[in-house]
């Protein structure tokens, strides 16, 4: 079995108490959330010279280590992790601290849901014991922790009331791990079963899905196994499910992948395309997306190809509105989901390029120019005619840039950047 670091490396390439010091840190986690005690105002005095000036820099925040993740905008507040343990919740309108929990180990991940901010913190080496914090996303205090084994956590979806919490190891396997189900509030254990080496899940009203190595496997939100699908070598982020059909792509070669349609309520094959290199889906609706050599729509219950655009481009993170599906590749497109017309291309002169979202009828895209300048330019374009808005460009590599209501948000180094339009 390959190691996870080489399973993950595979599965990505074709498709998160005040200033503390060493000494000061718990290594377990103090459970408190200490307002920010000084500089009030919002933006930081700490390296934010170089952006003093600058335009569509909206303002910035240094935190004590480096943003390792993209921050999580939700709401009233933006949530951001550093390798020195903490985490922050930031104004997204001005950066003002509103408080920081001391993690006392590195942030890898965090996720927000039903008024909960989840923290996985600890080493990424082997054996490196992980533990998740629950926090109060309002006010920075510990709600619960949770560490079950000396190896790693997942959260793979957080509901209203419940976080799908997975161990992990670097020995890949379709068994030998567990998913958990926690009471958010408490911590909970609603139930447990085995699963193999996760990538990634989804959570619908009904079930639960864990794509791992070589299987994908399903279960009620009460816990009991309602099947399993055994598919060669999943790639990452690509299972999707529309109406009574389960997609995902597989590729035991990269360069030849699969897309499968599964009857979710048997978990039998209903169907499989290769027409063309289709490598990510996206659930829209009632339509299912694909992209790739080109991007089409495909009829979920039969897997044949309602339309189909000249356009190559991955879809799963393509955002969509008021009908209109933005895809981005050696061109951003706007694309019609009705009928499938191009109804504007730009090339986004990138090396590579990804959509970050829509901000004030923008499509922001994260640019990088050469193999050794990456991440560090954002482009925008008018969603309506496809021509340049504005663009920046950072002083180093950014994390993703997370688009949020009215600014896109980005961590550089030990500083996070609000991005205006």
């Amino acid at each position: 079995m390959p190691s996870r670091r080489a399973f993950l490396a595979l599965t990505a390439a074709t498709g998160v108490a005040g200033c503390l010091t060493d000494g000061d840190r718990n290594p377990e986690g103090d459970g408190t959330g200490s307002p920010n005690a000084t500089d009030d105002s919002g933006a930081s005095t700490d390296g934010a010279e170089a952006y003093a000036d600058a335009d569509h820099v909206a303002w910035t925040r240094s935190l004590p280590g480096t943003v390792v993740n993209p921050p999580t905008p939700t709401g009233d507040s933006l949530y951001v992790g550093t390798d020195a343990g903490t985490l922050s919740a930031l104004s997204p309108s001005d950066g003002h601290r509103q408080w920081t929990y001391d993690a006392g180990r590195e942030v890898q991940d965090s996720a927000v849901g039903g008024g909960t901010v989840l923290a996985v913190a600890g080493g990424d080496g082997l054996n490196s014991a992980q533990r998740l914090h629950a926090v109060d996303a309002g006010t920075g205090k510990k709600r619960w922790d949770f560490s079950p084994t000396d190896w790693w956590l997942d959260v793979l979806a957080v509901t209203d009331d419940t976080a799908y919490v997975a161990t992990t190891d670097d020995h890949v396997q379709s068994s030998g791990e567990t998913l958990y189900a926690l009471g958010l509030s408490d911590g909970s254990r609603k139930w447990a079963v085995e699963i193999g080496d996760p990538s990634g899940g989804l959570v619908t009203d009904e079930r639960v899905y864990v794509p791992a190595y070589g299987v994908l496997d399903v279960f009620g939100t009460d816990g009991t196994r309602a099947w399993a699908y055994s598919v060669p070598e999943y790639q990452y982020r690509t299972l999707s499910v529309v109406g009574d059909t389960v997609a995902l792509v597989s590729a035991a070669d990269p360069r030849e992948p699969t897309v499968h349609g599964i009857d979710a309520a048997t978990g039998e094959q209903a169907w499989t395309f290769d027409e063309w290199n289709a490598y990510t889906t996206q659930a829209v609706g009632d339509q299912l997306l694909v992209g790739g050599d080109s991007v089409a729509s495909l009829d979920p219950a039969t897997g044949e190809v309602e339309w189909r655009v000249d356009v190559s481009a991955t879809v799963y993170d393509a955002p969509v509105a008021d009908g209109t599906l933005y895809v981005v590749g050696n061109e951003a497109a706007a694309v019609s989901l009705s009928a499938g017309n191009v109804q504007w291309r730009t090339p986004v002169d990138a090396y590579l390029a990804r959509p970050s979202g829509l901000l004030d009828g923008q499509l922001v895209i994260q640019r990088s120019k050469s193999e050794d300048d990456r991440d560090r330019h954002v482009l925008a374009l008018d969603g309506d005619t496809g021509e340049t808005a504005w663009s920046f460009a950072a002083e180093s590599r950014l994390t993703r840039l997370v688009v949020g209501d009215s600014l896109a948000f980005a961590g550089e180094d030990g500083t996070v950047i609000g991005v205006t339009p």
